[in-house]
C-alpha cells in the first residue's frame, strides 16, 4: 500500500472542507481533500445562504447557482395548537442556492487554488505516527502534520476514536412540483411527525424543496411522514412528488455536545458540531470553522488550541439550543407564540439563526 505525505488532509469536501483546503493551498500549503462521494449530487438542505454566510464568501456564487429570490413572508404552520397558522413579515437576506452545485463551485475552488482532489476514497483509520496522523483508505496511507474532520454528520474521527456520536435528527426531503398563488417560506411544528421542524422553501416557480426533521427512530414509511404537510398546503397544487432522500442532521442539546478533535486533529463545520439546533443552519459556520482553523494553522498553531481558535463560531449556538426546545415543546411554542409573550415568540421564532 502506497504512503504519501501532504501538510494538511481534510476529511469531507462539503463547505467547511472545501473552503478550508481553498485557504490553506492559497497559504502555501500542500493539502489532500479527500471526499468519499462523487461530483456534483443532491445534498439534504434548504439552500438557504444567510447573510454571515455569505460574508464569508471570496466572492458571490456563479449565477446559474442561484435560484430565485426568497419571499418577504414566512408562514408558520403549528399542528399542536390553535390558531394553527401565523404569518410574519420575513427578510432575512437569504441567498437562494443550488446546494449540490454551490459545493462543486467550492470543491473546482480547492483544486483551483492547488488542493489536491480524490473522490469515492472513504477513511478506514487515522493512526497516530512520529511524523503526523496517518490516514488510511483502501488505495493508500497519507502521513500529515494536520489532519482536518470536515466530515459533516458522519464525524469521522469522533467515530474512530470511539466517542459517542452527538444528538441527531433524521431528516427526509423532497424536491416537489407545486403550483402555489402565494409563494412564501413555510415551517411547520408538528408533535407526532416532525417535533422541530419542517420546511417548505421555493426554489423557482414551481419547484420546491420540501422536507422534514425527526427525533429518530422514523417508524414510518416516508411518504407517511411527508402527507400530513402536503396536506397543509392545500392551497397550492400539487402536480408530483419527486424521490424522497434522507440523511442525519447533528442536533445539539448542549454545548457540552461539540467535538474539537480530542487534541490530536482539528474538527470543522458539523463534524464540530456547529449547526443551530433550531433551525438546522450550518453553512455559515461551516465557513466561518474552516477560515478560522486554516488561520490557525497558518499561524502555527496546534489542535490542542481548537477550543479557543473556535469560539467565534460558537456565537448564538447556546441561544438555539434553547429555542430548539422551546419550539419542541408544544406548550411553551403556543406560549412563544400566542400567549402574553408574543413579542418573545417574535425572537424565539426569528428562523435566520
Amino acid at each position: 500500500m502506497a504512503s504519501l505525505d501532504y501538510q494538511v488532509v481534510v476529511l469531507g469536501a462539503g463547505p467547511a472542507g472545501a473552503r478550508c483546503a481553498e485557504l490553506l493551498a492559497r497559504g502555501g500549503l500542500s493539502v489532500l481533500l479527500l471526499d468519499a462521494g462523487s461530483g456534483r449530487r443532491a445534498k439534504l438542505c434548504g439552500g438557504l445562504l444567510n447573510t454571515r454566510a455569505q460574508s464569508l464568501l471570496p466572492d458571490s456564487p456563479p449565477a446559474q447557482l442561484l435560484a430565485e429570490e426568497q419571499p418577504q413572508m414566512l408562514h408558520l404552520f403549528d399542528l399542536d395548537n390553535m390558531p394553527r397558522d401565523t404569518a410574519y413579515a420575513y427578510n432575512p437576506h437569504y441567498l437562494n442556492i443550488d446546494r449540490g452545485g454551490f459545493d462543486a463551485w467550492l470543491k473546482q475552488r480547492a483544486q483551483q487554488a492547488g488542493a489536491q482532489l480524490l473522490n469515492d476514497t472513504r477513511v478506514l483509520e487515522l493512526r497516530q505516527a512520529a511524523a503526523g496522523t496517518e490516514v488510511v483508505t483502501a488505495a493508500a496511507i497519507y502521513c500529515a502534520q494536520h489532519v482536518i474532520d470536515a466530515s459533516g454528520s458522519a464525524a469521522l474521527s469522533r467515530r474512530l476514536a470511539g466517542h459517542s456520536p452527538p444528538p441527531m435528527l433524521h431528516c427526509l426531503q423532497a424536491e416537489v412540483d407545486f403550483r402555489c398563488a402565494w409563494p412564501v417560506h413555510h415551517v411547520f411544528y408538528a408533535q407526532p411527525f416532525a417535533p422541530f421542524f419542517a420546511w417548505a422553501i421555493p426554489k423557482t416557480a414551481r419547484r420546491w424543496l420540501l422536507g422534514m426533521a425527526a427525533v429518530p427512530p422514523l417508524r414510518q414509511p416516508a411518504y407517511q411522514l411527508v402527507q400530513p404537510l402536503l396536506e397543509q398546503l392545500e392551497y397550492c397544487e400539487i402536480i408530483c412528488v419527486g424521490s424522497v432522500y434522507g440523511a442525519r442532521l447533528t442536533a445539539l442539546n448542549s454545548l457540552a455536545d461539540l467535538w474539537y478533535g480530542g487534541g490530536r486533529l482539528w474538527a470543522i463545520g458539523e463534524a464540530a458540531g456547529l449547526v443551530s439546533p433550531f433551525s438546522g443552519e450550518g453553512i455559515s459556520r461551516a465557513l466561518l470553522s474552516a477560515q478560522l482553523v486554516a488561520e490557525a494553522i497558518l499561524e502555527g498553531r496546534s489542535p490542542r488550541d481548537a477550543a479557543l481558535v473556535l469560539r467565534p463560531a460558537l456565537a448564538g449556538l447556546g441561544s438555539a439550543c434553547l429555542r430548539a426546545g422551546i419550539a419542541a415543546d408544544p406548550r411553551l411554542r403556543q406560549l412563544a407564540l400566542h400567549g402574553w409573550a408574543k413579542w418573545v415568540g417574535a425572537r424565539i421564532m426569528r428562523f435566520a439563526m
